[in-house]
């Protein structure tokens, strides 16, 4: 918003996310970008009311806040035209730290690179597992979702001796993080699988998640 305000650019303002709203809106004002988190553009897409709607004027579509999967993008773009592309930030960040550029090159799947003057740091949600008193290691890796884009898994080694259930990790959990980062899932395991040098797998983890119920 700051940057429209700068360059002096209308926008138009909705209260809440309804499809039929937003591609009225898109119409009406022949708006040419948009900003909004993967979900939304999965409601788009999957609309069977959107061909109503002229969206030729878009040119950007804005994702954040959560894993865009890779799989709508062309889809997407197909069906209401312009580019739909990924972004990474955070409130302290004011709020953009890396995002595709329509000029530049798109690498599907990534979040594209740091904006100028900007070094990126990212810490998890597994900060907060290891304050659980009887947890030995934890490892916390993304599960790709089709509605959401992504959700989090966490896998947990507890301390010899030490008992827990599920119920009561994710309570601490909700405790110290915003209710949309903890984990959906706990899952209780002997050991996490390492690199000969003890880097966790994470790819591995990733294949159990996919695989395991």
């Amino acid at each position: 918003m700051n940057a429209g305000h700068i360059l002096g650019t209308r926008a138009a303002l909705l209260r809440w996310f309804n499809p039929d709203d937003v591609l009225r809106t898109i119409e009406e004002f022949r708006a040419e970008a948009m900003s909004g988190v993967p979900t939304m553009f999965v409601y788009l897409l999957h609309y069977p009311e959107a061909s109503r709607y002229d969206t030729s004027t878009m040119r950007l579509w804005g994702s954040g806040a959560a894993p865009l999967p890779v799989e709508i993008v062309e889809p997407f773009e197909r069906r209401f035209g312009g580019k739909l592309l990924e972004g990474y930030g955070l409130t302290e960040a004011s709020p953009v730290v890396s995002a595709h550029r329509l000029s530049g090159v798109r690498k599907l799947g990534s979040v594209g690179p740091p904006i100028p003057g900007v070094t990126v740091s990212i810490r998890d949600d597994e900060e907060a597992l290891y304050a659980f008193p009887a947890v030995a290691e934890a490892a916390v890796i993304g599960r790709p979702d089709r509605l959401m884009g992504e959700e989090v898994v966490a896998f947990v080694v507890l301390k010899p001796g030490q008992t827990a259930t599920a119920d009561e990790v994710m309570s601490f959990c909700q405790s110290r993080l915003a209710r949309y980062k903890c984990p959906k899932e706990i899952r209780f395991v002997d050991a996490l699988p390492k690199s000969p040098v003890g880097k966790i797998l994470r790819k591995e983890l990733r294949g159990q998640a996919r695989t395991q119920t």
